[in-house]
C-alpha cells in the first residue's frame, strides 16, 4: 500500500524529517537510512529513497521524498570514507536571497526553497513547486 503525502507548502522552518498525519508517524531520521538519492535532470526531479532501519518498529518501511520541478542551487559533500550512512539530520522549506538583497519565500517561477541535511554534512538546498512523500508498507 502507498501513502502520498503533500509537504509543499509545510510550515517555514517546519523539519519535515518526522512526517505525522492522523494516523501515521514516520521519523526519518531515528528509523530510516537514507539508501539512494537521485537526480533526473530531464524530469526536473530529485528523490530521496529511505528504507526503515532496525530501529523502526513501524509498519512503513519505504519512504520516498520526491522533489519536482526542481532547481540544484547547491551541493554540499565533505568525502569521509569512514561514514558510509546518511542519516537525515533536517529537512525544511526556507527562504532565499532574492534579487533585492531580502530574503523571498517563493521564486517568480513559483517555486520554494528547500534545505535538505544529513550528518556527516552532506547538504542540498533545491526551488521546487512540490514535494511529495510516498510511504509504502
Amino acid at each position: 500500500m502507498v501513502t502520498a503525502i503533500d509537504l509543499t507548502e509545510t510550515a517555514l522552518f517546519k523539519n519535515f524529517a518526522e512526517i505525522t498525519t492522523d494516523d501515521i508517524y514516520v521519523d526519518l531520521h531515528n528509523e530510516f537510512d537514507c539508501y539512494s538519492i537521485d537526480y533526473l535532470q530531464k524530469q526536473g526531479q530529485l528523490s530521496l529513497s529511505f528504507k526503515a532501519s532496525k530501529n523502526n518498529s513501524r509498519t512503513i518501511q519505504h519512504v520516498e521524498l520526491i522533489f519536482k520541478n526542481v532547481t540544484v542551487e547547491l551541493m554540499n559533500f565533505k568525502i569521509d570514507n569512514s561514514n558510509s550512512e546518511w542519516t537525515i539530520d533536517t529537512i525544511y522549506r526556507g527562504r532565499f536571497a532574492d534579487q533585492n538583497d531580502g530574503l523571498g519565500e517563493i521564486s517568480n517561477q513559483g517555486k520554494y526553497y528547500y534545505y535538505i541535511n544529513f550528518y556527516a554534512d552532506y547538504s542540498f538546498e533545491v526551488f521546487s513547486d512540490s514535494v511529495i512523500a510516498e510511504l509504502k508498507s
